[in-house]
């Protein structure tokens, strides 16, 4: 059972100031929380070590990137290809109501 003196103990460490009224409800709600975790513990005796690792079929999906192009080298189709443009950007329409 966990005592009201080791509530203020946590929020003073969290730097939370709490009332009395509210040390007594979290004590309750950290009562439910210790017993939730014992019957994890209970649980874990029964099925074996949690930290078990669990190694999955899954691999880095990923494709490497082995020959990038260079910086640049797309900008001037792009902007080319754009209804309109100003230097190297893109102009477009106004897009939220109001925005000038």
């Amino acid at each position: 059972m966990i005592e009201e003196k080791e509530i203020k103990k946590l929020a003073e460490l969290a730097r939370i100031e709490l009332t009395d009224a509210e040390a007594d409800s979290f004590k309750s709600e950290f009562e439910q929380i210790l017993e939730y975790v014992s019957r994890l513990e209970a649980n874990k005796a029964t099925t074996g070590n949690a930290n078990d690792v669990i190694v999955s079929e899954h691999h880095n999906i990923f494709r490497e990137d082995l020959d990038p192009h260079e910086g640049g080298v797309y900008t001037k189709a792009l902007i080319d290809a754009a209804p309109k443009s100003d230097g190297n950007s893109i102009t477009i329409g106004k897009v939220i109501k109001g925005a000038e």
